[in-house]
């Protein structure tokens, strides 16, 4: 029903802010340019959602499945991914300042062009995860795993990597 009645309104964008999607299967939705600022997604399952250019200020997602979202151009300022998969999913160009990606498993997530300033990311995965030209000042990155990641022309300044594991990572005009 929801897929069919934005099909047939692409002229009314949703607001959905504040609203509660915790333990839903929402597999496959189409959520993009909705606003959902504030609202809860906790232990969704939210595999291969499209929330591009969704508002998603201060959304939590705690332990939810992300697998393969697409948040491209989304506004995550200050949401809350504790211990969520974000397994493959795009962030590319998403803004998620004062994000709080503690615990994550984002294993070949692409990050490319999303500004991530003062995130904390301390014990998360982000293996083979693709940072290249992100904005990332001063994020915590301690006790985290980069394996293999792409950090090539990042701004990392003052980043915070106590103990992390960076084998690997490309680090072409990375600025730390």
């Amino acid at each position: 029903a929801w897929q069919a009645w934005r099909v047939q309104h692409p002229e009314i964008i949703p607001d959905l802010s504040q609203a509660n999607f915790s333990e839903w299967d929402l597999q496959g939705f189409d959520f993009s340019g909705v606003n959902f600022d504030r609202a809860k997604f906790n232990q969704a399952n939210l595999t291969g959602v499209n929330f591009q250019d969704a508002h998603l200020d201060q959304a939590s997602f705690y332990r939810a499945n992300l697998t393969h979202t697409n948040f491209q151009g989304a506004s995550l300022r200050g949401a809350y991914f504790l211990a969520a998969n974000l397994t493959t999913a795009s962030l590319t160009k998403a803004h998620l300042d004062l994000a709080d990606l503690r615990e994550v498993w984002a294993v070949g997530t692409d990050w490319s062009w999303a500004t991530l300033r003062q995130c904390d990311g301390r014990y998360g995965n982000f293996d083979q995860a693709d940072f290249s030209q992100a904005q990332a000042e001063a994020v915590n990155f301690s006790y985290a795993r980069l394996l293999c990641a792409h950090l090539n022309y990042g701004q990392f300044n003052q980043a915070i990597l106590r103990e992390t594991e960076l084998s690997q990572a490309h680090l072409f005009r990375y600025n730390y």
